[in-house]
């Protein structure tokens, strides 16, 4: 269990470096509806890692209480 929350650590460090990527390629005085469109598809699948890594997380604790 513990190889899988740290493969979703690294899997989130992914849509993290494009968002960030992304918000550099973005004007600062208008932005075109796809780009917004991407970013919001990096941001979703960012925080449905995160999520999942705190699911995962949650499920570590509890089987090492146990």
């Amino acid at each position: 269990m513990k190889e899988h929350c740290e493969k979703l650590q690294e899997e989130i460090g992914r849509p993290e470096g494009e968002i960030e990527e992304q918000r550099l390629r973005i004007p600062p005085h208008s932005m075109k509806p796809v780009m917004l469109m991407e970013l919001e598809q990096l941001e979703a699948k960012r925080d449905q890692l995160r999520a999942e890594l705190s699911r995962c997380l949650a499920s570590s604790l509890a089987d090492e209480d146990s």
